[in-house]
């Protein structure tokens, strides 16, 4: 059905834009945007003097233009009465409209797209159910601050406390003091002081570092005294396992807690959260959603703005090779881009010359290979390579070094060099905005800092030349460069870019990030599938230019051993189904200590059934413990043997290719080569103490690679 309902828009032409004027108008065409620009369309065609315009913004709306001229802060603003030109900025239209409307001056009133109602949906029924913890495992650009506020809001929360390892609130406060839909909150920093004991809404932020060291303690302690409606763990993924952390956590009293990060390795491979406590929103399905809205027409413009990303691999100039290898800067046969940086302790390159000769093959054109990220067909690269961002390893002398050889190269020497690691230079983000504002072309280099929670919209480009290989880190860094980029009517980047120089580093995180977004009925194959329909990733060298293929991705986990190691991962194991006869079945104990087993089990009131809660009401310190210990030992025991299924699909002649055909062959191989029988492990896939569907994904991927293994490279595996 085609929508007529009424929208109003803004927009300026190139002759108003000089003097500050605004056109304010409504029309009720059908459709959206094509609706809005039909009308201006019309309005410029009747004689205008210039007929080029800029549309600034357009909504549905609840009340005609009329309406709106009429508001005495517009009214005052007016060019002439008989006019609907007005000399403000669009900030004041929507404050004026809103106010109208929603009864507030503030500036957003942006609504929810489905997924975020989706995540709060979610959250607030697990929430109202009885659920303690929630985790959002959201991309970048998902909008996890305007959601979790938007389920906070509908359960009735009044005290909201937001925990950073990134002291980054710039999306907190801006979503908290601007959105109309959060009109009578009040957010404070810890280090303000407590809060009044008034009953609004009251966001408070805080470090976790001020929570730890003994310098912001003292300020932050009345934290402790408070009775917390909802903590919010913003990128939990940096520390939330340290022993520290969790001690300083455990002070801080809270019905619930949420955790944010777009890359929580570590929480979903320490089985923290089950499914119904996650939310998870990856870019495979955001770019998902803007193909099909691209297919429509951009029918809708819901995810316009957020850009697919080019995935470009480069091997090292062979010069550069050649030199390394004479000065022992090779690692197996195998360049080192991590070496490459080397710093002596005196301060500077342990090898300026290798660093020189990298930087000439980044800029110089070769004739029949491809060395340079300024010299490949890459889409849109010349206009996406203006600003761009560097990481280098966490080595700030490095770093330092570094911007001084780009400042003197001569291609460089164009660009506006940031340095943003360590105390001594650029510590705050609004002033690398400033300066690449400031500037046409500008390199940010940095050793982590701004590589997570920060917007830096013209950033295109980000080039990953440190050596680590946390799928984490990597992929906080290279999202930096997926931001939107608008520049009122004018989109600005249709792309956004990463190139690494360690191709295989990059195929690694590749598998990583899909195994990890595989949805349980699916295997990683499907997904790195999946994210090839959505991003390209192109290698680049001797050999010119060459699509990368999802072979070459599965090839890698070979090298990485990934698709082995998750045999032995805590996710495969679900605690709340463990019951007597799981504990017991795993613990392989004599008669007497069995029994004791069961003495405790049953003083913790677990005679019969599954475990739902260790801390459950009614069981003393010394059974939660207790408790905790054995179930501790069990999911470990557990994890053990299945660690140790591929060794046994490797040697076996039945060929199973599902848990249930594996518990069935009931062989004496099978208990010889995990430690457990195939009668126990039927038992713990029955109860459901083993996910007997991750399990299987993992059996599909490992058959998928198995051809390309060599006995002996699997032996030494074992080894």
């Amino acid at each position: 059905m085609i929508d007529k309902r009424r929208k109003i828009y803004v927009y300026r032409t190139v002759a108003e834009k000089g003097l500050g004027h605004l056109k304010i108008g409504d029309t009720q065409n059908r459709g959206g945007e094509a609706g809005v620009r039909k009308r201006i369309s019309e309005q410029l065609g009747t004689g205008h003097s210039s007929p080029e315009y800029e549309l600034l913004d357009w909504w549905y709306a609840e009340i005609n233009d009329k309406r709106l001229h009429q508001h005495p802060l517009l009214a005052e603003c007016r060019v002439h009465q008989r006019r609907e030109w007005f000399k403000c900025d669009l900030k004041l239209v929507k404050s004026c409209y809103h106010e109208i409307v929603y009864g507030s001056l503030r500036s957003d009133s942006f609504r929810m797209r489905p997924e975020q109602e989706e995540c709060r949906d979610k959250m607030v029924a697990w929430f109202q159910n009885g659920g303690e913890k929630f985790l959002v495992n959201a991309k970048m650009r998902f909008g996890k601050t305007f959601t979790v506020f938007q389920a906070a809001k509908m359960l009735g929360f009044r005290k909201i406390l937001v925990l950073s390892w990134k002291t980054v609130f710039e999306s907190w406060e801006s979503t908290l003091n601007n959105h109309v839909d959060f009109e009578g909150w009040e957010g404070t920093f810890a280090k303000d002081g407590p809060i009044p004991t008034d009953n609004r809404p009251r966001v408070v932020w805080s470090s976790v570092q001020q929570l730890i060291h003994k310098t912001g303690r003292a300020k932050s302690s009345w934290i402790d005294r408070e009775k917390w409606d909802l903590v919010i763990l913003d990128e939990e993924h940096y520390g939330t396992d340290t022993e520290i952390t969790q001690r300083r956590l455990k002070k801080i009293s809270r019905q619930h807690t949420v955790s944010l990060s777009g890359t929580p390795y570590k929480t979903l491979a320490a089985n923290i959260f089950e499914e119904e406590e996650i939310f998870t929103w990856s870019y495979i399905d955001e770019q998902t959603k803007r193909q099909a809205e691209e297919k429509s027409g951009w029918a809708t413009c819901t995810y316009r703005d957020l850009p697919p990303m080019g995935l470009h691999t480069f091997h090292i100039h062979p010069d550069v090779v050649a030199q390394s290898r004479k000065q022992g800067f090779v690692d197996e046969n195998a360049f080192c881009i991590g070496k490459l940086f080397a710093t002596k302790d005196a301060g500077g390159f342990e090898n300026p010359m290798l660093v020189q000769m990298f930087l000439d093959s980044l800029s110089k054109r070769s004739p029949h290979s491809v060395w340079s990220p300024w010299h490949c067909k890459a889409p849109n690269v010349e206009s996406l390579l203006d600003h761009v961002l560097m990481v280098l390893p966490s080595d700030i002398e490095a770093v330092n070094s570094f911007c001084k050889m780009l400042q003197k190269h001569p291609f460089f020497a164009s660009y506006q060099i940031i340095n943003v690691a360590g105390s001594n230079n650029v510590r705050d983000i609004r002033k690398v905005k400033e300066a690449v504002r400031r500037h046409d072309k500008t390199i940010t280099v940095t050793a982590g800092r701004f590589t997570v929670g920060v917007t830096v919209p013209e950033w295109g480009a980000v080039f990953m030349l440190e050596g680590g290989k946390s799928p984490a880190a990597y992929m906080q860094a290279i999202f930096r460069a997926q931001s939107p980029w608008r520049d009122g009517d004018t989109l600005k980047k249709e792309n956004c870019l990463v190139f690494d120089f360690n191709p295989q580093r990059l195929f690694e995180v590749i598998y990583d990030y899909c195994e990890t977004l595989t949805r349980p009925d699916e295997h990683t194959k499907q997904n790195i599938e999946r994210l090839f329909e959505c991003a390209s990733i192109m290698e680049h060298g001797q050999n010119k230019t060459t699509p990368v293929k999802v072979e070459d991705i599965l090839k890698a986990a070979i090298f990485s051993q990934s698709y082995i190691t998750k045999f032995g991962s805590a996710r495969l194991i679900n605690k709340t189904k463990a019951d007597i006869n799981t504990i017991t079945a795993l613990a392989d104990l004599e008669k007497k200590k069995e029994k004791k087993l069961i003495s405790v089990l049953a003083d913790s009131g677990l005679e019969t059934g599954a475990i739902r809660k260790v801390g459950s009401i009614g069981r003393t310190k010394r059974q939660v413990n207790e408790l905790e210990k054995i179930l501790k030992e069990t999911q470990a025991k557990a994890q053990a043997a299945l660690s140790r299924l591929p060794t046994y699909l490797y040697i076996s002649d039945s060929n199973e290719k599902t848990c249930r055909e594996i518990a069935q062959c009931n062989s004496e191989l099978f208990a010889a080569t995990t430690g457990i029988t195939a009668q126990v492990f039927e038992s713990l896939l029955l109860t459901g103490f083993v996910r007997e569907n991750m399990v299987n994904r993992c059996i599909v991927d490992f058959n998928e690679q198995i051809d390309l293994i060599s006995f002996d490279n699997f032996m030494a595996y074992g080894e």
